[in-house]
Formats: structure tokens, sequence, C-alpha cells
């Protein structure tokens, strides 16, 4: 193009038009290197230009900035014409001036939501699924625990997280405390908004999590436990259902928490059914062989008949209701309940007056030393007389320390209906500290509420009554070792101490407790035949001689029945009870009926054969196989085997490849909890997250917060490899 066709073009250097010149040495082919462009030239002149001389287009070019977080400032920027930046008020898409050669621009405040309305419209790109890949790139960098990095975006996802976990308000970064550490630490970091860390910040951290825990089902065995239940928040009194699965993978013990969300009503069989329906196809579960335990709440039992979800009962729940209701709610331990109305209202009387109760404590303290000091004086005189000391040599030495031993006062506690051994924890605050709640009393002017001799008798032996329960109840709620193969040792521990502990007592209210209990606890306790299963599947267990009486009370060919039968006419065998255990796992799962890696039977050579022979083996047809007769030398010889004290995942962990088959039935047995207790422990951390100073937070946010929260031990691997 010849310098004079240039100046016919742009004949005047007037406001809003483009000077151009061109230097003689050029040729007629090539563009002025020369050429400068007015400031105040438009979008639509340099659009013009661009379309009618194509050689211009060479010279402009959008330069992108991509440090921002979203995806859309990979494909916009500033304008460079010939390495000059113009048009500085405006924004322009480098795939319009690439692909259309036309100039697209956006004002500066402009939001990266129209520049993807536009890259979805014009360039049909799919960028939101482009800007999450980015997004969740970014956090995963930002929660690995070897990352270091002061980005801005960063340390949001990582502080998001740590709200999480900690159950921490998200206003924690805006709090002068947190920023005066930080400052400390790394005096470069930089936070954003806790506005920001509630929303986009908790949404990435949230999203990586969900990823992650579908990753870690997928590996999941192919049976595995359903454990659900409800709560209200006692501040808005909005209901939330929490849903988590147990599973036993390689003797590990799993939980992963698959949502604590929102649960409008009404609180239906069928709604909870939805629920169910909802959380097993998010995490791809509805193929697996899923049992459920749960507390016996109606709505929950219908659902779960209606799913034909195998149910077994929270053994927790049925001790609890044991002794909430068929003891308490008898009209024979009718005094029981007045005493324990009487410590309520003690409790609403004294529960602020903690520094008092406490001073009282320290003035009887004083007072029993002021007594063993005055024996002292009397020893030391009856010495000095050459009396005979009528104690022994260690009196002062046990009696001073006995003192020194009186446990502090600690705060008295009340009873909650629904939670269990609550109870006996309100009972033991009481007969720890009777005297001094007597006195503090006295002086509040509350002398009907004393506690009287007879009345402390009662509640002591009621207490002791409920420590018969209570071992049962702790160690049943274990999340780290299999609980259901210890359902019958305890059921046969709690008969046996109320037995005992009718025998030895001598008041009269004891003993009525243990004899009702003994005649009423089998009609509340439901023995399952998963627990004798599970039980046989502990080493330990596996030959204790009760166990007979439970296996005489399961009828042979009954794979599918949950709950045991009496008068049973032909009883199963224990090898053929397991033997049908593995027979069920094998219809899942093929791959499972595996000989055991013990076998010595040589490999026979292969050799050449006649036709003729050939044709008389394919009409014999195969012969039958011997796996079935190995699988049942296997179950023997794991029952005869003897086993050592020992924790059964650790033996089973070593043992595995030696009964491959039997493994197979532990580790399904062994991933059935005995009770709920995880749920109970999700809407304990619910109440803390739903708090009286974070009473509003969105349900959308609690939901998120929560799992994270719990299902950190399931994700923290993923993120620290």
């Amino acid at each position: 193009m010849c310098q004079r066709n240039i100046k016919n073009y742009f004949s005047a250097n007037r406001k809003g038009q483009a000077v151009l010149t061109k230097s003689e040495s050029d040729s007629d082919e090539s563009v002025d290197t020369e050429i400068n462009i007015s400031p105040y030239a438009d979008v639509s002149q340099y659009e013009d230009l661009f379309k009618k001389k194509n050689e211009f287009k060479n010279l402009a070019k959008v330069v992108v900035n991509e440090g921002g977080i979203s995806l859309c400032w990979k494909y916009f920027g500033d304008l460079y014409f010939k390495k000059r930046h113009i048009l500085q008020k405006y924004k322009f898409c480098k795939l319009c001036l690439d692909e259309k050669t036309n100039l697209k621009s956006f004002g500066k405040s402009t939001s990266t939501t129209n520049y993807m309305n536009h890259l979805r419209a014009v360039h049909n790109l799919d960028v939101k699924s482009l800007n999450n890949l980015k997004s969740s790139t970014m956090t995963q960098n930002a929660l690995k625990s070897s990352t270091s990095c002061n980005n801005k975006q960063q340390n949001a996802r990582r502080v998001a997280e740590m709200c999480c976990w900690d159950l921490q308000p998200f206003k924690i970064v805006e709090r002068p405390g947190f920023k005066k550490l930080v400052s400390f630490l790394n005096p470069k970091a930089i936070f954003p908004t806790d506005r920001t860390i509630a929303t986009t910040a908790l949404n990435d951290v949230y999203n990586i999590y969900l990823d992650h825990v579908k990753t870690s089902l997928k590996e999941s065995p192919e049976n595995v436990t359903l454990v659900l239940d409800m709560w209200s928040d006692k501040h808005k009194h909005l209901s939330y259902i929490n849903i988590k699965v147990h599973f036993c993978q390689n003797f590990q013990m799993q939980i992963v928490t698959l949502k604590t969300e929102i649960f409008p009503r009404p609180h239906t069989g069928l709604a909870v059914v939805e629920k169910i329906e909802e959380a097993l196809c998010e995490f791809n579960l509805l193929e697996k062989n899923i049992c459920a335990v749960t507390d016996g709440g109606s709505n929950i039992v219908s659902a779960l008949k209606i799913k034909n979800i195998p149910r077994y009962g929270c053994m927790a729940h049925v001790l609890h209701r044991f002794l909430m209701e068929d003891i308490l709610n008898n009209k024979s331990f009718e005094n029981i309940n007045n005493i324990i109305s009487k410590l309520k209202k003690i409790y609403g009387s004294l529960m602020y007056s903690y520094e008092e109760i406490s001073n009282i404590q320290n003035m009887e303290e004083q007072n029993d030393l002021v007594k063993i000091f005055t024996e002292v004086e009397i020893i030391l005189e009856s010495l000095d007389s050459c009396e005979q000391f009528p104690h022994g040599d260690d009196y002062f030495t046990e009696q001073y320390e006995a003192t020194l031993n009186v446990k502090h006062h600690t705060s008295l506690k009340n009873s909650v209906a629904t939670r269990w051994n609550s109870l006996l924890a309100m009972i033991q605050s009481y007969t720890n500290n009777i005297s001094t709640i007597n006195v503090a009393l006295v002086k509040a002017k509350k002398e009907l509420l004393v506690i009287g001799t007879m009345e402390m008798q009662i509640i002591t032996e009621f207490g002791t009554f409920l420590k018969i329960f209570e071992d049962a109840t702790k160690h049943l709620q274990g999340q780290d070792y299999p609980t259901i193969s210890s359902c019958i040792y305890f059921q046969e521990s709690i008969m046996s101490s109320l037995k005992k502990e009718e025998e030895k007592a001598s008041f009269e209210l004891t003993i009525n407790l243990c004899n009702f209990a003994v005649q009423n606890f089998t009609k509340r306790f439901k023995v399952y035949r998963m627990y004798v299963v599970a039980a046989l599947m502990d080493p330990c267990q596996k030959n204790w001689p009760v166990l007979d009486k439970y296996i005489l009370q399961i009828p042979k060919q009954s794979p599918n029945s949950l709950e045991l039968v009496h008068d049973v006419l032909s009883p199963i065998s224990k090898e053929n009870l397991i033997m049908e255990e593995i027979e069920k796992l094998k219809e899942i799962d093929d791959t499972l009926l595996n000989e055991p890696s013990t076998s010595t039977e040589p490999n026979a050579k292969k050799q050449k054969i006649s036709a003729s022979r050939q044709r008389m083996l394919e009409f014999m047809g195969p012969s039958p196989s011997n796996v079935q007769n190995n699988v049942e030398l296997e179950i023997r010889k794991y029952l005869e085997m003897k086993v050592e004290a020992v924790e059964p995942l650790d033996w089973w962990r070593q043992n595995k490849q030696i009964f491959p088959n039997v493994a197979a039935v532990a580790n399904m047995c062994f991933g059935i909890p005995a009770t709920s207790a995880s749920s109970e422990q999700a809407f304990s951390y619910a109440g803390n997250c739903v708090n009286a100073k974070r009473s509003s937070l969105h349900p959308a946010t609690v939901k998120k917060q929560l799992f994270v929260h719990d299902n950190k031990a399931v994700v923290e691997p993923f993120l620290s490899n």
C-alpha cells in the first residue's frame, strides 16, 4: 500500500481521527512501522480500519492478564496498537479480535458475569466448567499442607477450611487478635473479607471435599451401613437430617458424612425416603448392599421399610429407653422419680452459686485438717504419757491423704431426657458434694430442698444401679473399633451384673430394681442374627460357649432373617452359619469366594490327550469344583485355631490371607456399628456451629461447613498426597 493511498484514507488530522505516515523506504506491500494513532480515536473507527485494511489488524493485540481468579481474564484484556496501550477505559475480547476482526469492548466496571455470558453466547465456551476447574486447582493447591503462598485467594480458602474444622465464625479474619497473630507469622499475608470467605472460598473448599469424598466412596466395599437421625436447632427450631455411611475397608473403620442439611416439614416416612434416595444417588451408592442402624423414630423406620433396607436398632437407644421408660415410668419406682425432680429443682436454685459452694467446700476441708491436727496433739500426749495409741501406725498418714484427696466441687449437672448417661452424671454430681449442697441450700433459705438421709441412700443406690449400664453405653459408642461384635457380650455382662447386685444388695429398692431389670431386659433387647455372626468373627469370642445358645435360635437355610427365633427344631451350626454369609457375599461379588492361600495342592502339568478321550470328557461334563470343600476346611481351621487376647482388627490384618473367605465376612460385619452415635455426635457439632451468636446462619452454609468438618479425616489423605 503506497503512501498516497494512506493519505487519501486519512486526509486530515482532525479530532477523533487517526493520522498515519509512511516511510518512503518501505515497499507498497508492507505496513508503515511509524504509524501514529490519535488518542482521541474511538472504538468504531479502529474497527472500521481493521475491517477495511486487514494489514492494520496485525499491528493490534489484546494483552490479557491471567492473574485473576476468574477464567474470563484469560480472554479479556487491554488493547495495544503498535505496542502502545490505546482505549484505556475499555477491556476487549481477545477471541473477537483474533477470530472475527472486530473489537468487542466492555467498560472497566463491567462484572465478570457479563464477560462469561459473552464467551458462552458468542464463542460457545463452557466457561462455567472451565472456571470451576481453574478454581478447583487453585483451591486444591491452597489446602495442601506443603504449599506456601501469600496469594489472597489461596489464603481465603485456607481460612475457610480452618473455620470449618474448628467451627469458627468466618468473621474471625476481621478480629484484631487474628490480625495480630497473622502479622507475627507473616506480615505480608493478605486476607479477603469475611463475606468472600463465607461464600466463594467456602464453596470452593466444599466442592473439593465433595469430589474427594465421592472418589473415596468409589473404592468402598459392596456392603455399607446407613446411619441417620434428625435434629432441631434450639434458636430458630429448624429441622436438619444427618446421613452417614459406615463401612470397614481392609479392616480400617471408615465413617463418611453424606449430608447434614435442612429438612422441611412434614417429616413423614416418604419425605425421609426422598432424602435417602437423594444422598445415595448423589454419592453413587444406589447399587450397594445397604443396611441401616437407627433409633426407633417411626418416620425413619417407615422409610427403611419402604426402601426395603434391613434395619438394626441402636443398642444405646435401647438401653436408654429401658432405663427412662421401663424403669422410671414404673409406678413401683415412683419415689426415685420424685427425688430426681427434687434434684432438678436444686439445680435451678444453685446453678449460679458455684463460687459460694466452692467456698463452703474449702471451709469443710479446713475443718477436716483441724480435726487431724487435733488428733495429732492427742497422739503426742498419749506418747508422752506412754499410753498405747489405739490406731495403727499409718492412721495419721491415711487421714491426711484422705483429706487432701477430697475432690474439689464440680458444677452441678442436669439430666437431659434424650442424652445417654446424663441422669447418672447428674446423680454423681450431687452424691459427691451432698454436704456442701445442703449447706448452700440452707444459706439460700431453700430448706425444703435439703436432701435427707433416706433420700440420699435411695439416689446413691439408684446411681449404683445405673453404673451397670454405663460401660456398655460408652463402649458401644466407639467409632475406631468394631462394636457390633460386642453386643451379645454386653447383654450377658449386664444380666450377670444385675443378678450379682441383687444377691449382695441389702437395700430393698436395689433388690426390686435388679429383679425387675432381670425379668424385663430381654423383652426390650433384641439379639439379631448379625450380632451372632459378628461375635464369631471376633477371634477371641468365636469359641465362647455362651454363643451356642444364640446359635440354637437360628434356623437352617435362613440367610435373610434378621432376628433370632425361639424353639427352633433344626438349628444351624457355626460352620454353616459362616458358610451362609460367605454365599451371600458371593451373590454380590463372586470374586470373594477364593481358595485359601495356604492350599498346597500340586499344579498338574497340562498333557496332550487323544481326540476320543477329549470327546469322552466333554460328554461327562466338568468335574465338581472343590472350592466349596476348601472353604469348609478354611472355616473349620479358623474355628479350631487358638487365639490369645488381641484386637480383632489387628488380628485380621495379619491373617486375612490365611482365611480370605472368612475375612470377607468379618470385614462386612465390622462395618455395621452397634449404635447411631455418629449421627448424635454430628448434631453435637451442629449445635456448636448454630449457636446463639450464629443463629441466623443460612442452612446452606451450615450444610457446607459441617460437611467439611465431618469429612476432614476422609479428605486429608488425598490432600497430603
